[in-house]
């Protein structure tokens, strides 16, 4: 009953990882990216192999490791799906997981102070730096009081209570994320009216080529050529 939210809770730090991955290479191999962008699948199936990865592993393992005294109740609950060792391995990896993406996120702003990267590029990254900041803050938070549950209290129901209600931080992160796309940058405030079906101004004359694009489009013609030669 709880395969697909264990894929959903197991899945959402690495999903951060992959597309602060995704920006870093935008940021310092621009011209690289470009060259992903002519086969967009391989490029999102190669980002999406850790996650799944990931993600099956803990479902592989939290199986194995399931409890198997029919005597016991259990709650039917998100957190409470893994149990015993695959939890606590899922906790601490996670935490793992986010030292990389702040380390990650830290690096490609330090990227964009020191190079010229267009407003536009900046922006995407700011409505994106946000957005992982808020949804970093709910796992971190969630990932702290799932750790210390067991310490706090000795007894199983409260120390589930616990990491029950240490959720809502990171569910309210991950609802917010298309209200701060939709604020910040108009880019993303196109793409979700369309998707809603409102009028759009992305195929108007003013709608312009992706930002990501943008900042390297000299470098990448000059590449271009250079392949062309060669």
């Amino acid at each position: 009953m709880l395969t697909v939210p264990i894929v959903g809770l197991t899945a959402g730090g690495p999903l951060i990882l992959s597309m602060g991955v995704d920006r870093l290479i935008a940021v310092k191999y621009p011209t690289k990216y470009r060259y992903f962008q002519e086969e967009p699948k391989l490029y999102i199936i190669g980002q999406l192999l850790f996650p799944l990865a990931y993600s099956v592993t803990f479902l592989i393992y939290g199986f194995l490791v399931r409890d198997t005294n029919v005597k016991n109740q259990i709650i039917c609950a998100n957190p409470l799906a893994l149990n015993g060792s695959a939890f606590q391995m899922f906790t601490y990896s996670s935490g793992v997981i986010y030292i990389f993406v702040f380390i990650i996120y830290l690096t490609v702003y330090i990227l964009l102070k020191s190079n010229k990267a267009s407003a536009r590029f900046k922006s995407v990254f700011r409505s994106l730096a946000v957005t992982v900041g808020l949804v970093m803050f709910g796992w971190v938070t969630t990932t702290t009081a799932n750790t210390l549950s067991y310490s706090i209290s000795d007894n199983t129901y409260t120390a589930q209570l616990i990491q029950m209600y240490a959720g809502i931080t990171v569910n309210a992160a991950a609802a917010s994320n298309v209200f701060v796309f939709y604020k910040i940058n108009s880019e993303y405030r196109e793409v979700i009216k369309s998707l809603l079906g409102l009028k759009s101004k992305v195929n108007s004359p003013l709608f312009e080529a992706s930002s990501t694009m943008t900042a390297t489009k000299s470098d990448a013609n000059f590449q271009k050529r250079r392949l062309t030669i060669v």
